[in-house]
């Protein structure tokens, strides 16, 4: 009673973006959304809509045949139960002026088998911001909205959980990414293709915010990203094990800092190489760069003279350097596990 009740609250026809709950987790069953049927007029105002994690294809069937579905400019939808049912939906009835889509999925490397129609019906909205969580898709199914004829324009491109050189080469050279503002990667590993690749000499021209949280990577991957001439974030987040502290110290003298206000590093440990160690000439760089206003540092080791250089910075107003002994924990806004995404993630 009580969710029939919410399902048809006033209130609800003036909201914009709704959030919807899983009702799995309640003591007593409340049912799933709208199973005794719908008015028609539930939500008209809904523009954008994130539903739970565990959803079943046929709450999606009837959320999709209300009015207020064919109008949403921003969906988060899960794959994690009947993928290929919700696949097949989304298919069949993907809002023409869809402008941001999360596909979250539970890891499994056939939730996305058979997506390349889904995909091709996708390049035929104005996307701008894609975010694929938990899915490991493979590159090809997503090379429709990449390609030219593609109506997509994309902003905002997150990879969480599977990345590779094919979806960097798609990427990279896609020319409907070339007003790419914000990218996330979240893998296991950038290897030095999928680097090389992804940060070719011309790419990202008016990227703004860059966040790779990478297991691995190696000093010829932080090679290839500061010879990317046109990168210039403002706004740079990496998490890694590997690097060497002077890779990052020709990293932090290339032009791709020069407009840096914003940067946090978390060095891993790996039993592969050496642990980084956050030294003073590394601080020094970094609070020599001519907008930096705000650093977060982790790494194995720092150097104490590194936190009086950082604590010194004369343009550096927020600043967080912490050392950790065996390397196992990440330090800053992303803790190694929690999908990341920004604020309001499906508003538009």
């Amino acid at each position: 009673a009580g969710r029939r009740r919410f399902e048809r609250l006033p209130v609800l026809d003036r909201v914009e973006a709704l959030t919807l709950p899983a009702l799995t987790d309640y003591r007593h069953p409340v049912g799933e959304w709208f199973a005794e049927g719908a008015r028609g007029r539930e939500w008209a105002n809904v523009r954008s809509l994130a539903l739970p994690y565990y959803l079943e294809a046929p709450t999606l069937t009837r959320l999709a045949a209300l009015p207020f579905w064919g109008r949403l400019r921003g969906l988060s939808v899960s794959l994690v139960r009947q993928s290929a049912a919700v696949l097949e939906l989304m298919r069949t009835r993907t809002p023409s002026e869809l402008r941001a889509l999360r596909l979250v999925g539970s890891g499994g490397a056939d939730e996305l088998a058979g997506a390349e129609p889904t995909f091709e019906r996708l390049a035929d909205t104005p996307l701008e911001r894609l975010t694929l969580q938990s899915t490991r898709p493979a590159a090809l199914p997503l090379r429709p909205l990449f390609a030219p004829a593609a109506r997509c324009a994309f902003r905002e491109l997150a990879f969480i959980g599977g990345f590779g050189a094919d979806h960097a080469r798609l990427v990279a050279g896609a020319p409907n990414a070339e007003r790419l503002e914000r990218l996330t990667i979240g893998s296991g590993a950038l290897d030095d293709a999928s680097a090389g690749a992804l940060f070719a000499p011309d790419s990202f021209r008016s990227l703004t915010h860059l966040s790779l949280y990478v297991r691995d990577m190696s000093d010829a991957g932080m090679t290839a990203m500061a010879r990317c001439t046109r990168l210039a974030p403002r706004s740079l987040q990496l998490t890694a094990a590997n690097l060497s502290e002077a890779a990052l110290a020709k990293f932090l003298d290339a032009p791709v800092c020069r407009n840096l206000t914003y940067f946090a590093f978390t060095a891993t440990a790996s039993q592969a190489a050496r642990p980084l160690t956050f030294t003073a000439a590394l601080a020094r760089r970094l609070a020599g760069l001519p907008h930096l206003a705000a650093v977060h540092v982790g790494a194995p080791k720092v150097e104490r003279e590194a936190r009086e250089v950082i604590r010194d910075g004369v343009r550096i107003a927020w600043a967080n350097v912490r050392s950790y002994r065996d390397g196992s924990g990440a330090f800053g806004p992303w803790d190694g596990e929690t999908p990341v995404g920004g604020d309001d993630e499906f508003a538009v």
